[in-house]
């Protein structure tokens, strides 16, 4: 604990020594002048002048006494600028969170015990939608919400004098910020709910006879005769009465034995029961034999087309898939979508992004211009379909570098254990505990804004979730038989790790990736909306909404409202394939 704080604190120490130029060059900046001699006795009387080890430990002395330093913008102590703000920011803090506790958990339960119903999609579509809308966005969307209604947008001059007045001032913000932890708190509790109702507890109280509206069985899918859907428990329940004065279903066993693959339901009745083979030249020592001799694999669909079954196609799996899960399938349409617009914009655009014309600024949405013009004439839907390909560049670049990164550590720090996991693990403690939107602004900051900084930036800060992913499900893999046999044949220990643990991984990972691709455009037009993402005259969504969210939110609402309406698309469609991969990559998830 203790060598996590202090590496935290060494992070934003160096952070801050990072970030280009000091408190003397803003003041002398913002001056207009710059004098050597008054600038090096500011930085002597600052301790600038020290070596860097001198100025940490002043700073971390400075820390722990309470001195949080001066500001010479408002000319007061830090410390007297922080302590007002801080009730304010409990209040607002704690109201957001009973705002999401008292909506989220109760969705996340009706979401679960109801699951693949038409209350959860709707209930998993709202939720999504709050993880998949920009804050800063979602903020000015209420703005214009007051300002649509009431002419004008609240401002407080005074506090509030009564508990009403106070609950009043707050709700609006607390509830844009309580709706999106709600969001992520239904997400938690309906896969928490989903892994509960698998329990075999839960299926002993149902084979006891216990109401079933309880537990959400009734909405277990059955096949046409009568036995359980695949991936539900094996016991059925009677029709009769099981005991007298009682109306509870009496469990019992089926009726003749399965004959279809326990894993695949319905879709492959009629097949018989495969096992794996061993196929290989014998040696006479067993073990040795086995490590230089090829092991033949089995075409299942050959032998069973060889047999007269059944076997499906690629087009009838892929019905299968969007059947069942039809919010995965409406999310890989979205994706599909956006990467045909960034591919294609050449043809689907007629007008150029960058180019200007005043005599359409401002202009409305119009047959010649479907979504509008901005404050310098260039066509909106020109921009946003352009401004697609900065987004997807962004996002994908730094998914892929996070997670390749994120793989090795996690890799290396599961499977090797001993001191080499203890390192990494406190690496990524350490830069863990900083939130991702400041890392990457700090990195932003210090790099630069440019396309190939931006990624980077927003690639560092999701190394340690992808690391800690992939360390937890090393952990339990490499404990498991087929790594003792790989072992035992010879196998080196990288390629125990590449070859066998590193595929049982992808898993996981696909789902992360999918979750961090989302979080990566979020991020990327965080840092474009202040500034310090994609620079101009590069279209991109996050600094389309800069450029007109203060000025033009009441005159021309279109230029708000689109770009939004773009990234939280974006989003939502990688949050809806994400949960449609994990609910299909992990058993205990499926109905």
């Amino acid at each position: 604990m203790l060598l996590t704080l202090f590496g935290v604190s060494v992070l934003i120490f160096v952070m801050l020594r990072l970030v280009p130029g000091n408190i003397a060059d803003i003041l002398f900046d913002a001056a207009g002048l710059i004098n050597p001699a008054e600038k090096a006795q500011i930085e002597k009387e600052l301790g600038l002048d020290l070596p860097i080890p001198v100025q940490y430990a002043r700073w971390i002395g400075g820390l722990l006494q309470g001195d949080l330093g001066y500001s010479f913008v408002s000319e007061k102590p830090t410390l007297a600028e922080i302590a007002p703000r801080i009730p304010i920011t409990a209040k607002l803090a704690g109201l957001a969170l009973a705002f999401s506790i008292v909506l989220g958990i109760p969705l996340g339960v009706i979401s679960a015990v109801r699951q693949n119903s038409w209350l959860d999609y709707v209930l998993r579509v709202v939720s999504l939608s709050g993880l998949s809308m920009p804050a800063f966005w979602l903020g000015l969307l209420i703005l214009m919400a007051f300002v649509a209604q009431f002419g004008t947008i609240p401002i407080y001059t005074e506090p509030p004098k009564t508990l009403a007045d106070e609950l009043l001032l707050y709700s609006i913000p607390a509830a844009a910020v309580g709706f999106r932890s709600s969001a992520l708190i239904m997400r938690l509790t309906r896969s928490s709910m989903l892994e509960v109702l698998r329990q075999d507890y839960i299926r002993t109280a149902r084979s006891k006879g216990a109401s079933e509206s309880r537990y959400g069985d009734r909405h277990r899918g059955r096949l046409p005769d009568g036995r359980s859907h695949c991936y539900g428990d094996s016991l059925q329940h009677s029709r009769r009465r099981a005991f007298s004065g009682r109306s509870y279903p009496l469990a019992r066993l089926p009726d003749r034995p399965e004959s279809r693959h326990v894993h695949c339901g319905d879709r492959r009745a009629g097949q018989f029961h495969r096992r794996p083979a061993l196929c290989g030249a014998r040696s006479p020592h067993q073990i040795r034999g086995l490590s230089g001799t090829p092991m033949a694999i089995i075409d299942y669909d050959a032998e069973l087309a060889q047999a007269g079954g059944k076997v499906e196609s690629v087009w009838s799996r892929i019905r299968y898939a969007v059947s069942h899960h039809p919010l995965g399938a409406i999310g890989a349409v979205i994706m599909v979508l956006f990467v045909f617009a960034a591919t294609f914009a050449d043809f689907l655009t007629v007008y150029d992004p960058l180019a200007t014309n005043s005599s359409i600024s401002l202009a409305a949405p119009s047959s010649a211009h479907w979504l509008g013009a901005d404050f310098m004439g260039r066509d909106v839907y020109s921009r946003i379909v352009y401004g697609a390909r900065i987004s997807l560049a962004v996002g994908l670049g730094s998914t892929f570098l996070g997670c390749t990164f994120g793989v090795v550590l996690g890799l290396s720090s599961g499977y090797l254990g001993g001191w080499v996991d203890l390192i990494i693990q406190r690496v990524v403690d350490v830069v863990q505990g900083l939130p991702l939107l400041v890392l990457a602004l700090v990195m932003a900051a210090s790099l630069g804004p440019a396309l190939d900084n931006t990624i980077i930036a927003i690639s560092v800060p999701l190394i340690p979730y992808v690391a800690r992913v992939i360390r937890s499900n090393t952990l339990a893999l490499r404990e498991l038989p087929f790594v003792e046999a790989a072992r035992a044949v010879g196998m080196s220990e990288l390629r125990i790790a590449v070859r066998h643990i590193l595929p049982n991984t992808l898993a996981p990972l696909i789902v992360l990736a999918t979750a961090q691709l989302g979080a990566a455009i979020l991020t990327e037009a965080a840092l474009s909306f202040l500034g310090l993402g994609i620079p101009e005259p590069h279209p991109s969504w996050g600094r389309m909404l800069s450029e007109s969210a203060a000025e033009y939110v009441r005159t021309a609402p279109w230029l708000v409202i689109f770009p939004g309406v773009a990234i939280s698309l974006a989003v939502f469609g990688t949050n809806l394939l994400g949960d449609a991969l994990r609910d299909i990559l992990d058993p205990r998830l499926r109905n």
